[in-house]
């Protein structure tokens, strides 16, 4: 990833199976350090992200499969952190938002209703919470 000058400031891995899907980013800082992994399954539906600090030690890790947070672990130090928030587009137009904070995970979906089929021009948007309200 580069700076608004043209820096290198970190640097993405990514290995892609036969169809050109990723499976698999690691993200190194610009001291060579692992920052974070995530791993796409697409025959389980399965994610799982990790996220690293400074020293090497993990901060965050989620797992999500079939549109569930399964697990998900982070750091008590009140920080943000790489990767505790992430986004699912559903094949209906619809997009979840998880937010992963100290002790739980808030999600909420945005709705869309479309004026076109293809779904490039948006007609409304109504947000929801975890209950659907």
């Amino acid at each position: 990833m580069l700076d608004c000058n043209g820096r290198q400031q970190s640097m993405i891995e990514t290995r892609s199976n036969k169809d050109g899907q990723w499976t698999e980013r690691t993200y190194w800082n610009m001291e060579n350090e692992l920052s974070a992994r995530e791993t796409d399954h697409p025959v389980t539906d399965e994610q799982q992200r990790t996220s690293f600090d400074e020293a090497g030690v993990v901060n965050l890790a989620w797992t999500y499969r079939q549109g569930q947070v399964i697990s998900f672990w982070e750091t008590d130090d009140g920080q943000g952190k790489f990767g505790d928030l992430f986004f699912d587009n559903k094949d209906i137009g619809d997009r979840d938002t998880y937010q992963f904070r100290t002790n739980h995970c808030d999600r909420s979906r945005v709705h869309y209703e479309y004026v076109d089929a293809g779904k490039r021009h948006v007609k409304s948007a109504e947000w929801k919470d975890e209950d659907g309200n």
